[in-house]
């Protein structure tokens, strides 16, 4: 059975940008469901990063919107203290990723008045999760 789930925003991807974005849409109560190709978030972060990774630039200047790094962080935060945050952020915020592979996306007109005045495309986007096969939304952000 094929199900759709619709909603105002999709953003695409679940990393540093994308989770920014979904709590920003929450905060707003703009509904959004956040679609991650690869098993987790940040998964720059999470499987390319090298153990002894530190960010190169001070905490303050590194944090995700509306949380600060704890203070108890050092100045320049360890690849592991910077995943704790990244999961204690999407905690925090219930920030919920559907996982799986972006098959495609279709862009398809619509006529309805709020489609209209988003130039009248709605996003499709195919997605192998268990949750749902396809998203339907009126604004699509690519979280890059």
């Amino acid at each position: 059975m094929t199900s759709v789930e619709e909603t105002s925003v999709i953003i695409v991807g679940a990393g540093l940008s994308g989770l920014s974005t979904a709590v920003s849409l929450h905060k707003l109560e703009i509904p959004y469901i956040i679609l991650e190709r690869e098993d987790c978030i940040a998964s720059l972060f999470n499987k390319k990063a090298y153990d002894r990774l530190h960010l190169h630039l001070a905490k303050q200047y590194c944090q995700l919107a509306h949380m600060p790094f704890p203070s108890n962080y050092p100045t320049y935060v360890s690849r592991n203290d910077f995943l704790k945050y990244l999961d204690d952020y999407a905690s925090h915020f219930n920030i919920k990723p559907k996982f799986g592979n972006m098959h495609s996306t279709d862009f398809k007109s619509e006529r309805r008045t709020r489609t209209r005045r988003s130039g009248g495309r709605k996003a499709v986007i195919r997605v192998d999760v268990t949750s749902f096969d396809s998203a339907f939304g009126g604004f699509t952000f690519g979280a890059t």
